[in-house]
């Protein structure tokens, strides 16, 4: 059963990010369902790197996609994607020196992270691109 369910309030408006970011709440979901469950091997073997390496996947499509619309605030958001991944391997680290139970503060400070990342920073990336694209849309003859 599902612990995390997306909420459409949520939705940028551009596919692509948004598909990402509902993949990224399907594998967090994944995470916090292990968890309780008491499956450290398939926490730290699987399921968080099944994770992470989305995470950074996701991190590359937006970045190029910024740059691609020359974003002007690139740089500032590339900045935050780089703090999470900081402030990740620092929870993480944690997590190795007291064990499972210290997953729970990590994943809520994920999916914090996430939905406020999203809601903020995403969105007005998401927006940019929207406004770029109907300005070039009213300019083709």
């Amino acid at each position: 059963m599902a612990v995390l369910v997306w909420n459409p309030k949520w939705e940028t408006g551009y596919p692509l990010i948004d598909e990402q970011h509902r993949e990224l709440f399907r594998r967090l979901d994944l995470l916090m369902e292990a968890v309780p469950a008491g499956n450290p091997e398939a926490v730290a073997q699987d399921l968080l790197p099944y994770l992470m390496d989305y995470v950074d996947s996701h991190f590359a499509d937006e970045e190029a996609l910024m740059v691609a619309a020359g974003y002007s605030m690139v740089d500032a958001h590339r900045a935050l994607h780089r703090g999470m991944r900081v402030e990740v391997t620092r929870l993480l680290e944690r997590v190795a020196l007291e064990g499972l139970e210290a997953m729970g503060p990590v994943l809520e400070w994920l999916l914090a992270w996430l939905v406020q990342h999203i809601d903020s920073e995403d969105r007005r990336f998401a927006n940019q691109l929207q406004r770029t694209a109907q300005i070039q849309a009213k300019g083709t003859p």
